[in-house]
């Protein structure tokens, strides 16, 4: 069964239509949410009357943001996982020491 749909986005005063899963409605209506608030946040930080040109400046910080907080999250949820294979990688290499030298 397919429940994909479409729904309408606003973001940065234009509607977008976005087909998506209905379980990522909630999720996807959120994040449009964040962008709207994040861009109206550095409008008002940098006090500005929003100009073609420094409202694509804006728009690109709000995208540079979020994708960075998105690789520092990744980054974050491997940790745990690259400090086991050090651990393996050492053990396996203390091993082979070991047999080698018998």
């Amino acid at each position: 069964m397919n429940d994909e749909f479409e729904i309408q986005l606003k973001i940065f005063g234009i509607k977008y239509p976005l087909r998506i899963s209905r379980k990522d409605e909630e999720i996807a209506r959120k994040a449009a949410e964040l962008v709207e608030k994040k861009y109206a946040l550095y409008v008002k930080t940098y006090d500005v009357k929003e100009t073609k040109r420094l409202g694509q400046d804006l728009k690109f910080l709000v995208a540079f943001e979020f994708a960075l907080e998105s690789l520092k999250t990744q980054k974050d949820d491997m940790m745990p996982f690259v400090d086991k294979i050090d651990e393996l990688n050492e053990e396996l290499a203390d091993y082979l020491k070991i047999r080698t030298n018998q």
